[in-house]
């Protein structure tokens, strides 16, 4: 039935429509016309759809991906039990099981096991207003590894809620979904925001109180995931996301970057979309450049290839096998962006169905021109 689809695009429209009268009340009577015509064209694009068996789908991919899970659940039943995980560690270690799961290498109830573990890690971590704190003495966060984790949670949020309403293992799911929700709800956003630039510090040290002095200043940048799950939770204003695409208009074409700023800015593709012939598209490309080069590494080349349809997987099995003991953090983004492929992007749908992102979804559908 589409009547409850549609009462959700038209709620949007008119969320829409009221931001537009609150910051630009001239471009309604051009706009009016494209938010009725948008409402039924949400309403199709919002209709869920069921991720294929992987064996029916990409299978080449599928194949890769269950390696991948062999390698990084071994990595990290290998790791030094008393290393501290970042928060990029964490996130990888709540979605790398969900995605296992996927791949159909996990039943539910070992994927209820590992996930207890993995929240468990989370909750341990020393934090400050939700966020992990880094490793060593420095006592910081870092705001782009605070929102890989937080759209980390609300994928696993999403992805549980899916199960718990299909009736599987609806009492251990619900507790799990609870201690997510509490983690996300947790997290802290809105003290990062530099008021006068409209713009999120690239950290803050704990230990002094102060900001980092960098400002995270465009769609390309690492810190995308915390700019749009904090526009969701309310914590920042829409006008946020206008200054990070003002300021890639103003920047895009200044050069290709290196290969672990290239990991960073694409890494946000394991949750969020990145439609085609957008902005956020637009800023991904010299990242893709960079992945192309013959020494680009195997997570890298794994993000990438969601950007060339149609890419072969030979290289990409090459690397996995030349490197068996690659990092746990290079094999959990290997196997995320894997996952996607293999199961119609099975990550992003969880993290836009989620009731706080599916408000916001309009925004990553950008075209704006440079002038």
């Amino acid at each position: 039935m589409m009547l409850p689809e549609f009462w959700r695009a038209a709620l949007l429209a008119l969320v829409i429509a009221g931001a537009l009268a609150g910051m630009n009340p001239g471009s309604l009577p051009w706009a009016s016309p494209m938010l009725v015509a948008w409402v039924p064209l949400l309403v199709f694009a919002r209709k869920d759809r069921a991720a294929p068996p992987p064996e029916e789908g990409q299978g080449a991919f599928a194949e890769l991906a269950r390696r991948c899970w062999t390698l990084y659940a071994r990595a990290c039943d290998s790791r030094d039990a008393d290393a501290k995980p970042t928060a990029v560690d964490a996130a990888l270690g709540l979605v790398a099981p969900l995605c296992a799961h996927h791949l159909g290498c996990l039943e539910s109830a070992a994927l209820v096991s590992r996930l207890d573990e993995a929240l468990g890690a989370v909750e341990r971590l020393e934090r400050f207003r939700g966020h992990p704190l880094t490793g060593g003495g420095l006592r910081g966060l870092s705001t782009s590894e605070s929102g890989m984790l937080a759209a980390a949670l609300i994928v696993l949020e999403s992805a549980l809620e899916r199960m718990r309403r299909a009736g599987v293992a609806s009492a251990s799911i619900e507790a799990c979904e609870a201690r997510a929700r509490a983690l996300r709800e947790g997290m802290d956003f809105a003290f990062l925001h530099d008021a006068s630039s409209g713009l999120l510090h690239e950290g803050h040290d704990v230990g002094s109180g102060t900001p980092a002095p960098r400002l995270q200043a465009a769609v390309d940048d690492a810190g995308l995931l915390a700019s749009f799950v904090a526009i969701a939770e309310g914590q920042l204003p829409l006008r946020h996301w206008q200054r990070l695409l003002e300021s890639h208009l103003e920047t895009r074409g200044a050069g290709t970057p290196d290969a672990h700023a290239a990991v960073e800015q694409l890494s946000p593709s394991v949750f969020l979309w990145f439609p085609p012939a957008t902005l956020l598209e637009d800023a991904a490309r010299p990242a893709v450049e960079t992945a192309s080069r013959p020494e680009a590494s195997l997570h890298l080349q794994a993000l990438a290839l969601r950007f060339k349809p149609g890419s072969p997987v030979d290289g990409l099995q090459a690397l996995l096998e030349a490197e068996p003991l690659a990092s746990p953090r290079s094999l959990g983004l290997t196997l995320l962006a894997l996952t996607n492929l293999a199961c119609d992007d099975i990550l992003i749908q969880h993290f836009h169905r989620h009731w706080r992102i599916a408000w916001i979804d309009v925004l990553v559908y950008e075209t704006k021109e440079a002038p």
